[in-house]
């Protein structure tokens, strides 16, 4: 049967993902309360997404996960980049502003090296990242490679990316951290349930937040930026992961079939949010000019 307490925490990061992306894109994120989101427990909600699909992973043929990769996950990055710059381009264009459509469309291999997706769809970096991460993943097991020794090797990787400061895209780095938390996922999938490694994870993740928040840290962004101590930080998001996966199981009283619903349609959500917040954005400059907040708070309902 399926999980419905994962569809419910995946309906939680998905929510909270759009929040955060409704917040910076009102630029409130320059505020103060915008300055602390980063400070939030959650902040680890991208790497949750690899973790769980770690979690259940199936091991099927290599051929078989490539296919269901690119039926899943790179045809709607391909479908919704190529909507998302049709829209912008159109907008541009009824607005008199052909030099910034040009400027869009040459500027789509620039932003394709370097963030893995367009800008006027950004989020979708996190579909092609993990179809690479899948089949990487998928590729290591046929070669019988250890899954530990897979999640050090991918975490070496992330972090010798990071520290290079390479010109080569910021996915390289999102594919080697999203493997290693895929690769957690599988090893951890049983063994995070066992009242040891629950217990040790919840004070781990309690400590690093009261140490976050007396320091005015930064506590995690999926691609850990250079405010943060890389390895902590990594291993704080793996605490939330398993603190967060267990909550639910544990306590199963907390049910809400809307969430559990998001959940289960989360591909939808990472693929139209921000071409939904982008087209309100636009048309509230043209029309209404409503103040940031009212206007957070507009399209975050929507």
């Amino acid at each position: 049967m399926r999980n419905t307490s994962i569809d419910i925490l995946g309906g939680i990061m998905i929510c909270f993902m759009v929040f955060r992306h409704c917040f910076i894109g009102t630029t409130l994120d320059s505020t103060f309360l915008g300055g602390r989101l980063t400070l939030y427990p959650l902040m680890y909600y991208m790497g949750w997404f690899f973790y769980k699909g770690g979690c259940y992973f199936h091991d099927n043929s290599l051929s078989e996960t490539i296919a269901k990769g690119c039926r899943r996950l790179l045809v709607p990055y391909l479908c919704f980049s190529v909507l998302a710059i049709f829209l912008e381009v159109i907008i541009h264009g009824l607005l008199g502003n052909v030099a910034e459509s040009k400027s869009i469309i040459s500027e789509i291999p620039i932003t394709l090296k370097r963030e893995g997706a367009v800008s006027c769809n950004a989020p979708l970096w996190f579909l092609i990242s993990l179809f690479f991460v899948r089949v990487f993943y998928a590729f290591f097991i046929r070669i019988r490679i250890p899954v530990l020794l897979i999640s050090v090797i991918s975490l070496i990787c992330a972090f010798s990316f990071y520290r290079a400061n390479l010109p080569i895209g910021l996915y390289f780095e999102n594919i080697s951290l999203g493997l290693f938390f895929f690769s957690a996922g599988y090893f951890l999938r049983n063994r995070q349930y066992n009242e040891p490694v629950f217990y040790s994870a919840a004070a781990f993740f309690i400590l690093f937040l009261i140490y976050a928040f007396i320091k005015q840290d930064i506590v995690c962004e999926f691609r850990v930026n250079s405010f943060s101590p890389y390895i902590p930080t990594v291993f704080f998001s793996i605490c939330g992961c398993i603190v967060s996966n267990n909550i639910l199981v544990r306590f199963p009283s907390f049910h809400c079939q809307g969430l559990a619903r998001i959940g289960r349609n989360s591909i939808v959500y990472f693929t139209t949010h921000f071409i939904i917040i982008r087209l309100l954005h636009y048309i509230n400059d043209l029309y209404f000019h409503f103040a940031q907040v009212s206007l957070f708070a507009i399209t975050l309902i929507i």
